[in-house]
């Protein structure tokens, strides 16, 4: 299952041409405590998240009647605690930036465009944890490593078509 969201946004027409954005999100990742695997294994492996957030800010600018720049910025924390990170889900608190633009082709066809940059805060990967528990097989994991320097790049195009 995932995580329940709580969501609270808002928008405001600042002018003709500029509207104003937020968003405050609160996540319920502390119910995601195991990834359970059925059999033949029937095992459960902890995961342990904690419940976080993220807030969001933005604007829409309408350039001209056809034309209109966005932009905006996000702040997330993740729900990952220190010493229970692995490789499989290495994630850090984060900031994201985006900026984009839509054009009206025609009253029934716009295009839309935009990049967005995530920048990943430096944190540990640092999960110890057991392959075989419980059997005269098992075998400790201990992960040493690091996330630095961390960072994604996503670009977008798309189109609408209106009936």
């Amino acid at each position: 299952n995932t995580p329940g969201q709580v969501i609270v946004a808002g928008r405001i027409r600042a002018t003709n041409a500029l509207t104003l954005n937020a968003q405050v999100v609160a996540y319920n990742w502390s119910k995601f405590d195991t990834i359970d695997l059925g059999a033949p294994l029937n095992t459960a492996i902890p995961e342990n998240y904690q419940d976080s957030w993220s807030l969001a800010g933005g604007f829409d600018y309408a350039v001209t009647p056809k034309a209109t720049i966005r932009a905006g910025v996000q702040r997330t924390k993740t729900p990952t605690q220190d010493g229970l990170r692995d490789a499989r889900v290495p994630d850090a608190d984060r900031w994201t930036y985006a900026a984009g633009g839509s054009y009206q082709l025609t009253s029934r066809i716009a295009l839309d465009a935009a990049a967005q940059y995530v920048d990943f805060e430096n944190t540990t990967i640092d999960r110890r944890t057991a392959a075989y528990v419980g059997t005269a097989a098992q075998t400790n994991i201990l992960t040493s490593g690091a996330l630095r320097d961390a960072s994604a790049v996503v670009l977008s195009l798309g189109g609408r078509l209106s009936f």
